[in-house]
């Protein structure tokens, strides 16, 4: 943090490599000009009082984490639901000098004479008569949300002691039978707020125009819910904590039923909800016997949720009461516009009474025009909690600045072999600050996103051969394969890093997760939001580190906006009116001799990380050639059986889908027309301007 007031510079500077606790260093204006330009524009938006005041109370909070973070009431939905993972990713763990390294902001004692004159001024300020106090709306319990006693039972089996925000506005209005249109912070338990109002009114078999339907054995069954995600890994979660509480569900009902409470059509296992999962990457047949027995709830992408409606047997959409899509902005960015329209389409039948819910942490024009065409316009009602591209109080964002400038190649303007990108990217200043940074600072439970799907592969080997534990998660893996290093990060078996892309950064709720690393800076606010919320989640605090140059536009825009929003909070707090406390701005410095020891180690690895991609693409090699070989078997000994089945059908025709995905680039190619003759532009102004200069230094001598 900055005082540009008094010329003081407030950074994190990392000791020697002896040392792994972070300082809080002052400079003065002469000793770094530099730092304190960049600090004036960036982070001046507030003072060491207010630095030394978030400090002491994460201190404070902090050392009692390890209690808090085994205690169930702290715990959101998808931590509960996912039973099966370990305790080993909570708490924090001192290091060799004695030292909490997650806690390692707040520690230092030259905080302490700050400390307790900020102390002072709180409680002078506190004291006055005309001093606010929060005025966060939540509810105090589940039963004011007009839950049955089931379902109170239920929730308090799981650990949810209380509801959040979302859930404490979304419920009523969803039990209701009304449309809802929801927005909140990431980690803020929107699954639930969806999936606990579905369950009670499926048990209370009333459909949004009050008529009953299907609530037994004994009726016809029917598909009665269809939840839509983006990402096949928030499919299987949501499935996940779904199967949790009808699990929970179906025991509460059974132990009403022997203790004559409550009576049901048929035995607890008839009664139970069952559900379907359909995402790509798994096998097509077992799904479609699935169907056959017409589950209560579908989850799914909608890809694959289409392609059944169109080819599986006896498997429609009709009856669909309850139709929920989930991080509704991912699915438009996805480019799943087309696919939405047909979903939609597919539940025409059950209009007039279908309820329809959207939830996602950012709600943007796109889903406006989404939710024109999926909501019923008499029945919605919008539930916002925070506003938009907002963070949580708890979530430190520190930032690393290169020293070094570097030429960044967009991910679709990117031509190089693999070969190539691995060498350039070794050599760079950013590869060796990823490294210090995991090897010194944040080595466990860490989320790295980055733009690429090789650059995260390519650090998987790097992490491999230096000796860091890492699973990577990215598009090139096999469904299998995700699922695989999601569960190896969750239970920390063999990954203490999750390498990744932006598939990672939509909904996954990872218990545990202490930092987020960004190799590289996100170019849109809306996804900084998403990657960042993956720590820092149900009121546990979390670190969001990100390593950025001074000289690129994007990442400046980004950081003014992240600046703008904390001087926002700022204001509110100093007027009373803030509901969650402001963010925290800092900047990490990695000493330059640690830097070059790790640039040193990379180029001494290149070798070794060439021979490593040789041998993967002779591996991929053989692979192909034995699926292919594979494939010619099959078509000689079954044909007849093969050119029988009839080919599976698609919405769109080949020429449509070409022209949609056209009309999905369009956006970006003019984006990145923009981009060019602003650039072009930039260029000819800078080359007047040098023009002007020269010639008035010229007529100067000559005077």
């Amino acid at each position: 943090m900055f005082d540009t007031e008094n010329g003081i510079v407030y950074t994190i500077e990392e000791a020697d490599p002896e040392q792994l606790s972070s300082t809080i260093e002052q400079e003065s204006d002469a000793s770094s000009a530099s730092e304190l330009s960049f600090a004036a524009e960036f982070f001046d938006w507030t003072g060491p009082e207010a630095l030394v005041e978030n400090a002491a109370s994460r201190r404070r909070s902090e050392s009692e984490q390890a209690c808090v973070d085994r205690d169930p009431r702290h715990e959101t939905p998808e931590h509960r639901a996912n039973h099966h993972v370990t305790d080993s990713g909570e708490g924090t763990k001192p290091d060799s000098n004695g030292t909490d390294a997650h806690t390692a902001l707040a520690t230092h004692d030259r905080l302490k004479p700050l400390e307790k004159r900020v102390h002072a001024a709180s409680a002078t300020k506190h004291s006055s008569p005309e001093a606010k106090v929060d005025t966060v709306r939540q509810s105090e319990s589940w039963a004011a949300l007009a839950l049955s006693p089931r379902m109170l039972r239920v929730v308090e089996s799981l650990g949810w002691m209380q509801p959040t925000p979302i859930q404490a506005q979304a419920i009523p209005v969803a039990l209701a039978g009304r449309d809802v249109l929801g927005s909140a912070v990431t980690g803020s338990g929107k699954t639930a707020a969806f999936l606990i109002p579905i369950i009670e009114r499926l048990y209370r078999a009333q459909r949004a125009d009050g008529v009953r339907f299907a609530a037994d054995a004994s009726q016809t069954a029917a598909i009665r819910v269809l939840i839509v995600l983006p990402t096949r890994e928030l499919a299987v979660q949501c499935h996940a904590v779904l199967e949790a509480i009808c699990d929970r569900t179906a025991r509460e009902s059974a132990r009403r039923m022997k203790q004559g409470v409550a009576k049901f059509v048929g035995t607890p296992e008839q009664t139970r909800l069952r559900s379907v999962l359909l995402v790509g990457g798994l096998a097509l047949k077992p799904q479609e016997l699935a169907l056959r027995h017409v589950p209560d709830i579908i989850i799914g992408t909608p890809g694959r949720i289409i392609d059944h409606a169109r080819n599986a047997p006896n498997f429609t959409l009709d009856d669909v009461e309850i139709l929920v899509l989930d991080e509704a902005d991912r699915l438009l960015q996805m480019g799943f516009m087309d696919e939405l329209r047909e979903v939609v389409r597919l539940c025409a039948a059950s209009a007039p009474y279908r309820q329809t819910m959207l939830f996602s942490a950012t709600l943007d024009a796109g889903v406006e025009e989404l939710a024109r065409f999926a909501l019923a316009p008499d029945r919605v009602v919008t539930v916002r909690v925070d506003a938009t591209f907002d963070l949580v109080g708890t979530l430190v964002q520190e930032f690393v600045k290169l020293q070094m400038p570097e030429v960044l190649v967009e991910p679709a303007q990117d031509t190089r072999d693999t070969l190539t990108h691995a060498e350039q990217v070794v050599q760079t200043e950013r590869a060796a600050l990823l490294l210090a940074l995991c090897s010194r600072s944040f080595t466990r439970r860490v989320i790295v996103f980055f733009a690429r799907k090789r650059t995260a592969h390519l650090f998987k080997i790097i992490f491999d051969l230096v000796g860091l534990r890492a699973a990577e998660l990215h598009g090139n893996l096999t469904q299998a394969q995700r699922l695989d290093a999601l569960e190896a990060f969750r239970t920390c078996t063999n990954a203490d890093f999750l390498l990744c892309t932006d598939l990672a950064a939509r909904g996954l709720d990872i218990h545990g997760v202490e930092t987020v690393l960004n190799y590289e800076l996100p170019k849109d606010i809306r996804e900084y939001v998403h990657r960042v919320g993956r720590t820092a989640r149900a009121g546990k605090h979390g670190r969001a580190v990100s390593i950025f140059q001074q000289t690129d536009r994007k990442e400046r825009h980004l950081l003014r906006r992240l600046r703008e929003q904390a001087r926002r909070y700022r204001v509110d707090a100093l007027r009373g009116d803030a509901p969650v406390p402001a963010p925290v701005l800092l900047e990490r410095r990695i000493p330059a001799t640690v830097i070059r020891e790790w640039r040193d180690r990379l180029h001494s690895l290149l070798d070794s990380v060439r021979e490593k991609l040789r041998q993967e693409r002779e591996h991929r090699e053989l692979e192909r050639a034995e699926r292919l070989e594979r494939k010619a078997h099959n078509l000689l000994i079954h044909e007849q059986e093969i050119y029988a089945r009839p080919p599976r059908t698609w919405f769109q025709s080949k020429a449509e889908r070409k022209r949609a995905q056209m009309v999905d680039q369009e956006p970006a190619s003019k984006e990145r027309s923009e981009r060019s003759n602003s650039h072009k532009h930039d260029k000819v102004r800078k080359r007047k301007l040098v023009t002007a200069t020269n010639r008035g230094a010229h007529n100067r001598s000559r005077v």
